[in-house]
């Protein structure tokens, strides 16, 4: 009888370990992902060297999509970029008239809402948002052609949404026009 009970104990043992052990692997798949990324990458030879952008004193961001009900994102991002510029000390240089255009095309939404991110945490992947930018000098034409992308964090919990990734897209499109 003591021997039942003995193998009886350790296998309950042996459930608990497995429990927790399992527990803990949830848990860290919820709270450990990746973090928000972003690119931003010259197309072809046709790139302005480095700090010539530096040179305009007037500029101004456009965005736009051919991406059918994606008018939320194009105000969101026009928004962020302002901002974003406004961080970096270009705010100045923000003009209706300006001798350097940034436009920005949104190619691609991979879009993960808020309400994606509650229901399916980490599972809900990573949002993803691409843009083809051109900058164009109002007297000369086009001077450059770039292609950039913003990621938001993903694999967990509180991970990112579409916001986060537009967030860092805005933030390689004018780290990109404010090199120097």
């Amino acid at each position: 009888m003591a021997g039942v009970l003995i193998l009886k104990r350790r296998l309950t043992l042996k459930k608990t370990k497995l429990f927790l052990t399992c527990s803990l692997l949830i848990c860290f798949m919820f709270l450990f992902g990746c973090a928000s990324t972003g690119t931003i990458q010259t197309i072809g030879d046709n790139a302005p060297e480095k700090g010539i952008l530096a040179n305009y004193n007037a500029i101004k961001f456009e965005v736009s999509t051919s991406l059918p009900d994606r008018q939320d994102e194009v105000k969101e991002l026009q928004q962020k970029i302002i901002e974003k510029a406004k961080e970096k000390g270009l705010e100045s240089r923000l003009s209706e008239n300006p001798n350097l255009k940034v436009l920005v095309k949104i190619t691609d939404v991979s879009g993960v809402s808020t309400a994606g991110r509650i229901l399916f945490g980490g599972l809900a992947g990573r949002a993803t948002v691409k843009a083809q930018v051109e900058l164009v000098d109002t007297a000369k034409g086009k001077i450059g052609e770039l292609e950039a992308e913003g990621k938001s964090s993903g694999g967990t919990v509180f991970a990112g949404t579409t916001s986060q990734a537009l967030e860092r897209l805005a933030e390689q499109i004018v780290d990109y026009v404010a090199q120097k």
